[in-house]
């Protein structure tokens, strides 16, 4: 397994997350899961590389060696505001950029043919478990305040170019003078410590929504399975409250889901699940 320390293009498209452990959450056993998922879902593009600080790479053991194609070892802190590294450190050339606690059920190789013709192209619309449009402004009070495009940094697509180098050194140099920029575009702004979302959302203010987001459009989409935006209570995990079922598909709630789910809740990420994807993939192998 190569340990990447520098970019290079390793494949024409490829999935990519960034993961850092914390005292809170395995990040590498949900990328680690997120990998499988996307190995036993996707029919062309399997290309899944993983971002990681030294500390996570240090527990890097064979299982995930065999998983993930790349494995970059990124030197630097990472956090929200360091989201912009990811396409000088993307090993492909074409990338869907994912966060780690998202899981694919379904192949989206449709989807790569309709990226090619943006450089950079964002979420913008999400799904909740029942495969209804989130309308709910739960989640996005910061962003209706200070009139901010919708943007999502969990799932997106980028293609290496001068064009989308011109965004990522627009979000580099918005996480770097964040004060400025917070008080240029926010109207009102309780969090010192900026998140890629709102970072991401100035810059395509500046660079162009249009050119970045195709608002409406049926992808890329997500199910954010975040319990408010699905009305559920959110006191309690939604995989506590609604029947979830892992066979050839995923159910839940008694819904078929087909987009990618961004389940959110660190508790959902079990061994069980983790054992249940690893016996997947091996019948892949097995019949190939």
């Amino acid at each position: 397994m190569q340990i990447n320390m520098v970019k290079e293009y390793s494949g024409n498209r490829g999935f990519v997350a960034s993961v850092a452990d914390n005292a809170h959450t395995d990040y590498l056993a949900q990328a680690y899961l997120q990998a499988l998922s996307i190995k036993t879902t996707q029919y062309s593009e399997k290309n899944y590389a993983v971002i990681v600080n030294q500390e996570t790479a240090n527990r890097i053991e064979t299982k995930h060696e065999k998983i993930f194609d790349r494995i970059i070892v990124n030197p630097d802190t990472w956090s929200f505001a360091q989201e912009w590294r990811v396409r000088n450190l993307s090993p492909w050339k074409r990338s869907i950029k994912v966060d780690a606690d998202m899981l694919f059920v379904n192949d989206i190789g449709h989807w790569w043919n309709s990226f090619e013709k943006w450089r950079v192209l964002f979420t913008s619309t999400v799904e909740d478990y029942k495969s209804k449009v989130i309308t709910s402004r739960w989640h996005r009070k910061l962003f209706d305040l200070n009139h901010l495009p919708d943007i999502y940094t969990a799932l997106y697509y980028f293609r290496d170019g001068p064009e989308s180098a011109e965004f990522f050194e627009l979000c580099a140099e918005i996480s770097n003078n964040w004060n400025w920029f917070a008080n240029e575009f926010l109207i009102k702004n309780d969090n010192p410590n900026p998140q890629d979302d709102e970072i991401f959302s100035i810059a395509a203010e500046i660079y162009g929504v249009e050119k970045c987001t195709l608002p409406g459009a049926a992808y890329p989409r997500f199910v954010h399975l975040k319990e408010p935006l699905n009305t559920l209570p959110a006191e309690k995990p939604w995989h506590d409250q609604l029947h979830v079922e892992h066979n050839s598909d995923l159910w839940i709630g008694h819904y078929p889901q087909r987009l990618p789910i961004h389940y959110t809740s660190k508790t959902f990420a079990t061994n069980e699940l983790i054992k249940h994807y690893e016996q997947n993939y091996r019948k892949l192998m097995e019949s190939t």
